[in-house]
């Protein structure tokens, strides 16, 4: 017979290193509802952050966002929800350049506030049909150095000379470094009228325990 999740055990025991968490469930069974329970255990180990950003903020002003990451934070992703658009207007996201190992765009490098809704960092390739072949012309990529691996070589429009693109996203462990403030820049334009919020997606090892 294979136990399900024990929700009693869960909730006699506060989660956190070493804490007792018996998570077996059954494949077979209600796997929205034991999905749940095992996402409802795991809280305190994924988190998100919420910041919220808005006018009026001069362009290439480095604003601290007044949240730190925890000291062994792994940050897993950054995202922009836009509220309100602001034509022209994008956004860094990082940590504060004036401390030690900080990186203002070190998250994400330039995403548009031009229109409303959710907005990731993303690799951008831009692709050239030469006379002889087509060939890479162009690399740019929104996700902060932070948070990727990236390597390209442009190619021309020369037989062969195709060029190549190589990329992966990559978790940040804050212990790496002593910058810890998150902060954000508006690029482009003053931020006047764009709104929203940046979410920091991350597990703080400090209190992660055996499964």
């Amino acid at each position: 017979m294979v136990n399900k999740v024990d929700t009693k055990v869960i909730q006699e025991h506060k989660l956190g290193d070493r804490a007792p968490c018996p998570i077996i469930f059954d494949p077979t069974g209600d796997s929205t509802t034991n999905l749940a329970k095992i996402l409802n255990a795991l809280d305190n180990r994924v988190k998100v952050k919420s910041i919220s950003f808005g006018p009026t903020i001069s362009q290439d002003t480095e604003t601290d966002s007044g949240w730190d990451l925890p000291a062994k934070a792994l940050v897993l992703d950054v995202v922009v929800l836009v509220e309100t658009a602001d034509s022209g207007v994008s956004l860094d996201v990082g940590l504060k350049s004036s401390e030690t190992g900080g990186d203002a765009d070190g998250f994400l490098d330039g995403v548009s506030l031009g229109s409303t809704g959710l907005v990731q960092g993303a690799l951008s390739v831009t692709k050239t049909a030469g006379t002889n072949e087509n060939y890479i012309s162009a690399v740019s990529c929104t996700r902060g150095v932070l948070l990727r691996y990236l390597e390209y070589e442009l190619g021309t429009d020369t037989a062969g000379d195709h060029g190549f693109v190589a990329y992966e996203r990559k978790p940040y462990y804050a212990g790496s470094a002593t910058a810890k403030s998150v902060t954000y820049t508006p690029k482009g334009g003053d931020l006047d009228s764009g709104k929203g919020k940046i979410y920091i997606v991350y597990a703080d090892l400090s209190q992660a325990g055996e499964l």
